[in-house]
């Protein structure tokens, strides 16, 4: 297959997209992206390379199945203030991704950032420390051959991951008012000490939020607070509370 075969062969199948069979859709992409890897890619890579795409091939088919469902994805900004033990107050702003995986429960990532505080999902730095530490050892089959294929698997695996999770129960239906409690264990902070130091740590929290929803759940405005420590000699015990703005995606 030529280069311009495969392209005309990509646009074909992609250019089909209905919204009612999104894993058809990702299927004959998928296909396609084999194709090119095995026209343009040596021999010894094509396996790693068809195990990278089923991978993706399967993650993406669970989004597109649950985005589809209704309000399954909510994009919120977001504001709060911070307050533990051994650092000095401080607000702060960022973004989360709430992953509907059915009508109560929820899975969620952020990324916060302030005046010497930035917060993300902790998983992803895991993966990847050990998709670079499985991708550097040997090859069983071959010792003069990396696992670089495997390391990259472990890092998406790890990366996805989310830093927490959540379930929703309804107060009142009648006025569209929501509780949902949280766990989130999986959290990584960096923060500048009180003293001019700094420093990073994995953490977790519990937290509650109520959610008000407008319309037809399209959007919501959720009042949150939660309990924080850190996985450190000194737990710095504390709260962040704040507000978060939410839309729903793919309505």
């Amino acid at each position: 297959m030529t280069e311009k075969g495969f392209l005309t062969n990509v646009y074909k199948r992609g250019i089909t997209y209905n919204l009612r069979k999104p894993q058809l859709v990702i299927t004959n992409l998928r296909k396609s992206i084999e194709l090119w890897a095995i026209y343009r890619l040596p021999s010894s890579k094509n396996q790693t390379m068809k195990v990278v795409l089923t991978l993706f091939t399967f993650l993406f088919i669970i989004n597109c199945q649950a985005q589809h469902k209704d309000g399954s994805v909510y994009f919120s900004p977001r504001v709060g203030y911070l307050d533990i033990d051994g650092f000095a107050p401080r607000p702060f702003g960022g973004m989360e991704l709430e992953f509907m995986v059915s009508d109560r429960w929820g899975i969620h990532y952020t990324i916060l950032g302030g005046q010497n505080y930035f917060h993300m999902p902790l998983m992803p730095i895991v993966g990847a420390l050990a998709g670079f530490i499985v991708g550097s050892t040997k090859s069983s089959s071959d010792s003069s051959k990396r696992n670089v294929g495997m390391g990259i698997i472990v890092g998406i695996i790890g990366a996805l991951i989310p830093e927490g999770i959540s379930y929703t129960m309804p107060i009142s239906t009648r006025s569209k008012l929501y509780v949902a409690p949280y766990i989130s264990p999986l959290q990584f902070e960096y923060l500048k000490t009180k003293g001019g130091g700094q420093d990073g740590f994995a953490g977790g929290a519990v937290g509650l939020r109520f959610h008000q929803y407008f319309g037809e759940g399209k959007s919501r405005i959720s009042p949150y607070f939660e309990y924080k420590i850190h996985y450190a000699k000194d737990l710095h015990p504390g709260f962040s509370a704040g507000l978060m703005f939410s839309w729903a995606l793919g309505h």
